[in-house]
């Protein structure tokens, strides 16, 4: 599993759908899973679907493509509100994609 084309597929999914309301967007991968974790500030079901049928649509196409990854399972996850955080217990990888500078 190569780290840094995992990146890059999120980074060209997400290109031209970031918004103000995203915070942070995670890459974890443990064993054969690989997650992401999309936090936005407030609910936006426009926002939420954008995420789902574009970005998430476009990774797993990359992903797809590339043989290294037909054994592992992609999994998304979306989390609401300003004190959201990635809990980081038993994930062996984790990617920090985007963060927005917080003041």
């Amino acid at each position: 599993m190569d780290i840094f084309q995992l990146t890059y597929f999120l980074t060209q999914a997400c290109l031209g759908e970031i918004t103000q309301n995203f915070r942070k967007i995670y890459l974890t991968v443990s064993g054969k899973v690989i997650k992401s974790h999309f936090f936005l500030v407030d609910r936006d079901d426009e926002e939420i679907e954008q995420i789902y049928f574009e970005i998430l649509s476009i990774f797993e196409m990359l992903i797809d493509d590339t043989e290294s990854y037909i054994d592992y399972e992609i999994h998304s996850e979306i989390m609401i509100g300003r004190d959201k955080e990635l809990i980081k217990d038993d994930l062996n990888t984790i990617i920090c994609v985007f963060s927005r500078k917080e003041v």
